[in-house]
């Protein structure tokens, strides 16, 4: 049984209806396709901070569903699968802990509560602690995990 998300969204004077499917309805493979490609892309741009920045103590590890980055001066993130619920956590140094879902309408992952992007907040937080701007897009994240499958 698929489960759907009616979402309204305020169009000038007019609504207009949308139905999302989350990762809670998608099958385990595609759900460990999409995490394992996630973060995956996730880890292979985070390794270019270094290419713009020397951060002491900066390192990067992916395995077994766990990416965690240091950026040194306790500045640590760590992002993982989480299989029972078909989400995955962030553990943010600024913004604390967070859960995301997938949207399959929009490919991306998105948070439970406020519904913002992972990748865009991973964005914005690399960029204030770092300076450097990765230019991370869901979008893009996606199609490169969807070319790797090819």
């Amino acid at each position: 049984q698929r489960r759907t998300h009616l979402a309204l969204c305020k169009l000038g004077n007019s609504f207009r209806t949308s139905c999302r499917l989350f990762s809670s309805d998608m099958g385990d493979s595609e759900y460990n396709q999409i995490t394992h490609g996630i973060l995956e892309a996730l880890s292979d741009k985070f390794f270019e901070l270094e290419d713009h920045k020397q951060m002491p103590g900066f390192d990067v590890e992916y395995s077994d569903g766990v990416l965690r980055m240091n950026l040194g001066d306790g500045n640590n993130y760590v992002i993982n699968k989480q299989p029972p619920n078909k989400q995955i956590w962030l553990s943010s140094p600024l913004c604390g802990p967070k859960r995301y879902n997938w949207d399959s309408t929009e490919k991306k992952w998105i948070n439970t509560r406020d519904s913002h992007c992972l990748v865009s907040l991973l964005n914005a937080e690399l960029k204030q602690l770092t300076d450097v701007d990765l230019q991370l897009s869901p979008k893009d994240l996606y199609e490169e995990i969807m070319k790797d499958k090819e």
